[in-house]
């Protein structure tokens, strides 16, 4: 004993194996850090209030109450509204945050479409219009300037149509000869479509000029007026066109 420890000497230690490290799936998650749990959605820049507001001050759905209703008590004014028929959803992925706003009476349900359907930007305020045109084609958004232009050009046609010495002689017409009892009745039976280019077949308004009766109509006349020229024809009943001189030079068609 003496001698070992003088040279040094100890005894040699005894080895343990050591414990086998856990599985992957045995192993404890760490606890997620406050920084990695998922942030709210941030507030929308346009809640669904404020893109009611921005429909209602439009020109086109203030002017709604100039439509009539017809009741079984005759005519009404329309009482225009706008309601919120879908809000936004808070999840909703980018650039598709959209309010989605009804205009009409304020006796239409709230649960379904307006006279005029919008959508709103719940970022930006963007608005854009439902718009069919007369070719059948499914309605889709389109941006509301472009949709408030063919609206106002769509005024300003039926003014140069009513301006027309031979509308407006077939009108007294009628009244003449019906002692008041039958009127002139003017529709739109094709509308443009947005974006249409000059000489495109799709590019007119068509209108309906005929008798009014108690309970009936009766064709007297067909019109078309190009959107982008605002040159004018009248079809015959044979389908001939014949093109009509405007007693003014009309206003820039564009604007």
């Amino acid at each position: 004993m003496l001698l070992a420890a003088v040279l040094g000497c100890s005894r040699p230690q005894e080895l343990r194996p050591e414990p086998p490290s856990p599985s992957p799936a045995a192993r404890p998650l760490p606890l997620a850090s406050a920084s990695a749990a998922p942030s709210p959605p941030p507030p929308f820049s346009v809640p669904a209030a404020k893109a009611k507001a921005l429909v209602e001050a439009l020109p086109e759905v203030k002017d709604l109450a100039r439509l009539l209703t017809y009741t079984d008590a005759g005519e009404r004014k329309i009482r225009p509204t706008a309601w919120v028929r879908r809000e936004a959803e808070p999840t909703c992925a980018e650039g598709a945050c959209k309010h989605e706003v009804e205009a009409g009476d304020e006796e239409d349900p709230r649960d379904r479409e307006g006279r005029l359907s919008f959508a709103v930007d719940a970022f930006s305020g963007k608005i854009e219009v439902r718009h069919a045109d007369s070719k059948g084609d499914p309605p889709a958004l389109v941006p509301y300037e472009e949709w408030s232009a063919l609206q106002r050009r769509r005024e300003r046609y039926l003014e140069l149509l009513f301006s027309l010495p031979e509308v407006r002689a077939y009108d007294a017409m009628l009244r003449r000869l019906s002692r008041g009892k039958v009127w002139m009745t003017v529709r739109i039976e094709e509308t443009p479509r947005l974006g249409c280019k000059q000489g495109d077949d799709d590019c007119f308004w068509q209108y309906y000029v005929g008798e009014r009766h108690e309970d009936h109509t009766v064709r007297g006349h067909t019109f078309r007026i190009e959107d982008t020229s605002a040159r004018i024809e009248r079809i015959g009943l044979d389908g001939t066109h014949h093109p009509v001189t405007p007693p003014r030079p009309p206003a820039s068609p564009r604007k």
